[in-house]
């Protein structure tokens, strides 16, 4: 993990950005590395650090579409009819 090897002196908002860029490029999501980045977030606003690392950025933004729960009938319908 190469965000766990960076002491808190070294942390600023480039490094964040170039986390963030290398979870990108290895194929995280947007929800994958704002998770991370949040928990990052929580630790350092509990100790006040935040404001050293943060530099205004943003979360990176997520799907709205998360899909649609199907009922149980309409689930045993498609089974019923995909085995025909």
């Amino acid at each position: 993990m190469w965000l766990a090897s960076v002491t808190l002196a070294k942390l600023n908002s480039d490094r964040l950005a170039c986390y963030v860029a290398r979870r990108k490029a290895k194929g995280a999501g947007n929800r994958t590395v704002n998770i991370k980045v949040g928990v990052l977030r929580r630790v350092l606003k509990q100790y006040r650090m935040w404001q050293f690392v943060s530099d205004g950025s943003k979360p990176l933004a997520e799907p709205k579409d998360i899909g649609t729960v199907v009922s149980s009938r309409r689930r045993r319908f498609r089974i019923f009819f995909a085995q025909w």
